[in-house]
């Protein structure tokens, strides 16, 4: 901290996250202080017109007594705060229309800029295939000493970060919330291991919770401080488009995923390559672009990739113990092909346990909450809480607890939830969106919803 960030922090709170006020101030005045001790009428000269002056009127409340609180808790708790102007501040985010005012960074603060930053980001749902190449393209691209930058959510992020501390890399997670919030109590000890091996990244103060605009506000920093964006698998109104479409804007390389085959991988992903994004279906199509170096020897081994790895579905064992504890059950058998509309491919095998569905039990203490799940049919495995943390749910708005709690053991969708809350369309509608960034229900065709 130096003798500037008590004024970047207060700038910070008088005009809000994410505001391009900021900018603003930045183009005329250096450093805060002067912004601060600055007379009205200079003041009035940062802004458009009277409009965008009046909103702003508490620039001309001096109180410093919120941002030295802010800072006093930051320095008990082992949070750097990084601002324009410090040699860590992110060089690529200077240039934001909406840069944030001051960064708060539990790890490395050195890590911004002097590797190369790649951020992946995709569904908080992804199918084995999707968990698979997020990890084959994050471990891929730690070897070659890429820092790889994610959400730090449930899915695809959890996976990506995962990846990179179990290959020695180095990683950044950027929350849509505060570092001190208690968000994804079941990410706690990944947190604790990116402090270590990364940082903690956040525009947020540290006990900031989440809200409707913060993961969205978050997205444009993990583009902002990658030097290109990778989309691995997403749904068509996945927040992880909202990434790709801020790297565009912030004219960051964008890639997305396709299968070997060329055929697609998810709707996001398909989505990101007409808006511009180049197709890549390995982490040395990345890794070796600058140099074009498609040589034989490349060749020959993404032909054995395609074989082994796609065509035959033979994931790593290593990677199904990991996806095997952090969901709670077993793979099916490799033979055993994707189940489609509810057919059975199940092997007749009186060793193992079968469900009516025909697909096989996974390997677990059946427990009474599990009888009702017996009888579902699907293409998937579905993999439900036992339990939902109260954290979770505190961190919750009330019409969100509302129509959670009202979400029937089936497919809905928001009308029904309408007739069942008494709530309007537009406030279900903006509650599934909060429970789906909470990973506690699950978008299903036809605008249908599943609680998790």
């Amino acid at each position: 901290m130096n003798n500037q960030t008590i004024y970047w922090v207060w700038l910070q709170q008088v005009c809000g996250y994410g505001s391009s006020k900021i900018s603003k101030v930045r183009k005329r005045y250096t450093f805060a202080e002067d912004f601060y001790k600055a007379p009205y009428e200079e003041k009035m000269l940062c802004f458009d017109g009277k409009e965008d002056a009046l909103n702003f009127r508490d620039v001309f409340d001096r109180k410093l007594y919120n941002a030295e609180k802010i800072i006093r808790y930051c320095r008990d708790n082992d949070i750097e705060i990084v601002v324009p102007g410090d040699e860590n501040y992110p060089e690529l985010l200077l240039p934001l229309p909406n840069l944030p005012a001051a960064l708060y960074v539990k790890g490395d603060v050195n890590l911004f800029d002097k590797n190369r930053c790649i951020g992946i980001v995709g569904t908080r749902h992804p199918s084995h295939y999707g968990e698979f190449m997020a990890k084959n393209i994050a471990e891929g691209l730690a070897a070659h000493d890429f820092t790889l930058v994610s959400g730090g959510a449930i899915g695809i992020d959890t996976i990506v970060h995962k990846a990179a501390l179990e290959a020695k890399g180095k990683t950044i997670c950027v929350l849509g919330c505060g570092i001190g919030f208690n968000y994804l109590k079941n990410n706690k000890k990944m947190y604790e291991e990116i402090v270590y091996s990364g940082a903690l990244v956040s525009e947020y103060v540290p006990l900031h919770p989440t809200g409707k605009l913060t993961f969205r506000l978050r997205d444009r920093l993990i583009s902002g401080i990658s030097d290109s964006v990778v989309v691995v698998e997403a749904g068509k109104k996945s927040g992880s488009l909202i990434t790709a479409e801020y790297a565009l804007k912030q004219n960051r390389k964008l890639y997305a995923l396709r299968k070997p085959d060329g055929s697609v991988l998810s709707p996001g992903a398909e989505e990101a390559i007409k808006r511009g994004a180049e197709p890549i279906c390995l982490s040395e199509d990345i890794v070796l672009q600058p140099e074009k170096d498609y040589n034989k020897e490349y060749e020959e081994y993404k032909a054995k990739y395609i074989k082994d790895v796609y065509e035959n579905h033979l994931f790593s064992l290593d990677f199904e113990d990991i996806v095997s504890k952090r969901l709670g059950f077993t793979f099916p058998d490799k033979e055993q092909k994707t189940v489609h509309s509810g057919e059975s491919t199940a092997k007749t095998d009186k060793s193992n346990s079968v469900s009516e569905s025909g697909k096989k039990s996974p390997v677990r203490t059946k427990k009474k909450s599990d009888k009702k799940n017996d009888d579902q049919k699907g293409p998937e495995v579905r993999v439900q809480r036992s339990t939902v943390d109260k954290d979770m749910l505190d961190a919750l708005t009330d019409t969100a607890k509302t129509v959670y709690r009202s979400m029937p053991e089936k497919q809905t969708d928001a009308d029904e939830l309408s007739c069942m809350t008494g709530l309007s369309i537009s406030d279900v509608n903006s509650a599934l969106t909060e429970l789906e960034i909470f990973g506690l229900v699950s978008s299903c065709q036809g605008n249908l919803y599943l609680k998790m």
